[in-house]
């Protein structure tokens, strides 16, 4: 019986599929920014032979977003961050 069930699940899945698609406007938007910072003398001390070390890092991220408008009152919006990191950091 689970067979059965597989087998017509597929089937079912394999006829929605393959219809053709009806009409879709399709926008696609996004951004990217990559961004740095850069620390002088990082203590908290004052009065010290040395005033700290000073350090710097860079960071990015790309959003995409994308829109599936069917007509104007059914829209599917999608959107995803990728490469939201430091560089030169670990993952």
């Amino acid at each position: 019986m689970k067979r059965f069930w597989v087998i017509l699940l597929t089937l079912g899945l394999m006829a929605a599929f393959s219809t053709t698609a009806m009409a879709v406007d399709v926008k696609v938007s996004g951004e990217y920014y990559a961004a740095g910072m850069y620390l002088d003398k990082t203590t908290l001390k004052s009065g010290t032979a040395t005033d700290g070390p000073s350090t710097a890092f860079f960071y990015q991220r790309l959003r995409v977003q994308t829109d599936f408008i069917v007509s104007p009152g059914l829209k599917l919006v999608t959107r995803f961050d990728a490469m939201e990191r430091a560089w030169g950091a670990t993952r």
